[in-house]
Order: C-alpha cells, then sequence, then structure tokens
C-alpha cells in the first residue's frame, strides 16, 4: 500500500486556473473504464482528467495508509503528506444538469453520459461497493445518487456487469431487486457448465454471483475510517468499532432460511437463520476481539468481544456469551 500510495503522490498534479476544480490534486490523463461522455460543448470522448473511479480508488488508498500507519507508529511524515494530499483531492459531486440531474457524476464534469446510455460498466460506483465511501446509512444523499445511476444504466449488460449489479443493488439494501439480477445472471448468462458467459467465459461473473448473495445476507465494515456527509460532501471520520449488518437485503421470496461460515469484516465469523422473513437467531463468533456495532433493520447493538468466543443473539435482540472456540 505505501508503495503504491508513493506512485499516486508522485502521479497526482495540481490542477491549473480555467480548469473544473483549480488547485486540486488530479489524475491525467484520466479515464472511466470504457464509456464515453459528450461536454457541455458537444465535444465527445474518453480521456479526461480526475474521472471520478480515480478519485475514489485513490481516496480509500490514503485512509487505509494513514489508518496503517497510525496503528504501526511508523512513517509520520509519510502520513501528513498523505493527509495532505487527501484534502487537495476533488470532491465527488452529484450531477444537477439534464435529464439524469441527480445521480452521481462519473466524470469531472457534469457531462452527458447517454453516448451509452445502458453502458455494462458503472466504475465510478466503486465507492458504493466493493468500498463502503458510500452507504445508505452514513451518506444517503449519495447512496440516493447512486441508485439514480443503477436506474438509468438498467438491468441488461453481460455476465460480470449483471453480477457487479447484483452487489451493488445489495449494498443499497434493496434486496428484490439484487434477486431480480441474479435471476438474469443465472437464465441469461450462465452456460450449460455453468461458466458465466460475457462472451466468452469470464470468471468474474461466476465469483461476482456468489459475493452478491453474500452481500444479501451480511455486510460488514472494519474499524478505521468511515464517510459522513457535511455540507453536501463526503467528509472521512474515525470508525472505531467493526459494524456487522444482518439480513441487510434479504428478498421478500426468501422468506426462510439458514446460513453458516460467512466472513466478515474485524475477523468475525455469523451464522444466520431467518423465518417469514425475519431474523431468527444469529451467533457471532470473534476471532480477535473488540467492539462490534451490530445491525438488523433499525435495531442496533453494540458487542464487545473477545478473541476467540461465540456470541448468540436472543430473541430481544441482547447476546449471550457461548463457549470459547478452539
Amino acid at each position: 500500500m505505501k508503495e503504491a500510495a508513493q506512485f499516486v503522490l508522485d502521479f497526482l498534479v495540481e490542477a491549473p486556473p480555467g480548469t473544473l476544480c483549480p488547485g486540486a490534486f488530479v489524475t491525467n490523463p484520466s479515464f472511466s473504464p470504457e464509456n464515453w461522455f459528450r461536454t457541455t460543448n458537444g465535444a465527445q470522448g474518453h480521456l479526461t482528467y480526475a474521472a471520478t473511479m480515480d478519485l475514489e480508488l485513490i481516496g480509500d488508498l490514503f485512509d487505509r495508509c494513514i489508518s496503517a500507519s497510525e496503528i504501526l507508529k511508523v512513517d509520520d511524515d509519510f502520513r501528513r503528506d498523505l493527509e495532505t494530499a487527501r484534502r487537495r483531492l476533488p470532491p465527488l459531486q452529484l450531477s444537477q444538469e439534464g435529464s439524469f440531474k441527480g445521480r452521481l457524476q462519473e466524470w469531472i464534469g457534469d457531462w452527458d453520459d447517454s453516448v451509452d446510455r445502458e453502458h455494462r460498466h458503472v466504475s465510478h460506483l466503486y465507492a458504493l461497493m466493493p468500498s463502503q465511501r458510500i452507504t445508505r446509512r452514513e451518506t444517503p444523499a449519495f447512496a440516493a445518487a447512486a441508485r439514480r445511476v443503477l436506474e438509468v444504466r438498467g438491468d441488461g449488460g453481460t455476465g460480470w456487469s449483471k453480477a457487479w449489479k447484483v452487489g451493488l443493488w445489495a449494498r443499497l439494501g434493496e434486496g428484490d431487486h439484487a434477486l431480480k439480477l441474479l435471476e438474469g445472471l443465472i437464465k441469461e448468462s450462465t452456460l450449460p457448465n455453468l461458466f458465466d458467459t460475457c462472451p466468452p467465459f469470464q470468471i468474474d461473473g461466476n465469483f461476482g454471483g456468489s459475493a452478491g448473495v453474500a452481500e444479501m445476507l451480511l455486510q460488514s465494515r472494519d474499524k478505521g475510517y468511515t464517510m459522513r456527509e457535511l455540507d453536501g460532501k463526503l467528509a472521512a471520520e474515525r470508525a472505531e468499532d467493526c459494524v456487522l449488518d444482518l439480513l441487510p437485503a434479504l428478498p421478500g421470496n426468501w422468506k426462510s432460511g439458514r446460513v453458516t461460515g460467512l466472513c466478515a469484516r474485524g475477523g468475525f465469523q455469523v451464522n444466520l437463520a431467518w423465518k417469514e422473513g425475519k431474523l431468527a437467531e444469529a451467533t457471532i463468533q470473534s476471532k480477535c476481539g473488540g467492539p462490534c456495532l451490530i445491525w438488523w433493520g433499525d435495531k442496533h447493538v453494540t458487542l464487545d468481544t473477545k478473541p476467540g468466543r461465540s456470541y448468540r443473539l436472543n430473541k430481544d435482540f441482547s447476546f449471550q456469551e457461548g463457549q470459547r472456540q478452539l
């Protein structure tokens, strides 16, 4: 991570006067994978500077390097350089123009992306998944903007694109829509031998589909940096607790079921059972110990765990400590 961050610091340049973000640190050239834009003067192109996906990736990398430096108590000067550069990255922006108003901008400019309206890539939603810079609880306005992007792009695409959208809709808590994409992935984009088809075969659809199912049943966040909305922008803040969200996007058709062995960030393993769409029981095994915030719907409880212990969720949403696991 450190060497990746060093490369990025060398690559970033200061945007000059007359650009859309003068004085900010930007990537240049930049590209939002395979998609086109049309500027306000009608110009059409691929290349730009400071594409949204770049900013999201770099923000994540810098935050994790800063956190690692603090945990390991090393590289104080380098950490301060990252903190300075982090503050000078352009913010993520919500579109204010055109028929797609309210969506998360894909580029530094509020440009028309209808050149290929249903483009299979939604790279600028990296902040929603696999990252967690955008969440429906902490950053609802940006979550709504990400949802608008998915609505405009539609449910089509290659197999891997559908798999990606399963996870994105799950992150938004939209279990029924996630299931719709999962069914499309299986029925329309899976070969008789169960390989995902792009075409040709691409393993992304297979792995992404199973990952999407896991996201429908359990979502998690490690402690470190999280994001909040402040004056219409995303602001980083410290999160001291890990977070587990139980059954965050359970489809209505999955009325009863059970899953065991789901792994969560922060060193937790989770078993879940539900009946008639409601959580029936949950067991949390903590491998590393430490506090954990547990969510189910609008209910939440903080669990202070010990390494190697398991905890069972009671009907009143309290936890009972179980036996030490070997």
